[in-house]
């Protein structure tokens, strides 16, 4: 019953002051513009945080750009430099097979018809490496010229020597 006559007393006291329900809908949209004031002060937040990044890197542009300016200048002498390694790898290479294609294969030829000669004596097939290293083949293995006797091995570098003469002067 004491309830009731508040309820009662509470109606009267709203209906003598002309109060509504107007300033309770009021009061509920003041708590959601509070809430929309709380967000946008967080959304203001991540924006100035955003604009110091922003102004950060602007700040360092100038300096980022000279660094590249200098990084692309490196490049090109990185390159120019490596075409240069290029061009005499290639030109070594060449210079190697002429090298061969002139002295080492008429040499080595010449070698071994003399060798053919003397591997009837000998009974070993004699054979030139491209660094005009002799060897001979036994039981299917290369074996060195050092395994022969000194006069065998001094007939081997008269036929070498015989090779480099007519190579040279014929």
């Amino acid at each position: 019953s004491s309830l009731v006559q508040l309820v009662e007393k509470a109606k009267t006291y709203k209906e003598n002051n002309k109060l509504n329900e107007e300033k309770v809908e009021i009061i509920e949209s003041l708590e959601d513009i509070n809430s929309e004031i709380d967000k946008l002060e967080e959304d203001k937040l991540t924006l100035v945080k955003q604009i110091g990044n922003d102004e950060y890197t602007t700040s360092t542009y100038n300096e980022d750009l000279s660094k590249i300016e200098s990084l692309e200048i490196k490049i090109k002498e990185y390159k120019a430099k490596f075409d240069i390694f290029e061009k005499t790898i290639e030109s070594l290479k060449m210079a190697e097979q002429n090298l061969k294609d002139k002295y080492i294969g008429p040499v080595k030829n010449k070698f071994l018809e003399y060798a053919l000669l003397i591997e009837n004596a000998i009974g070993e097939k004699l054979e030139m490496s491209k660094d005009f290293e002799i060897y001979y083949e036994s039981n299917g293995q290369n074996r060195s010229e050092k395994h022969f006797s000194s006069g065998l091995r001094s007939i081997c570098a008269l036929c070498f020597r015989l090779a480099l003469l007519e190579n040279m002067y014929l």
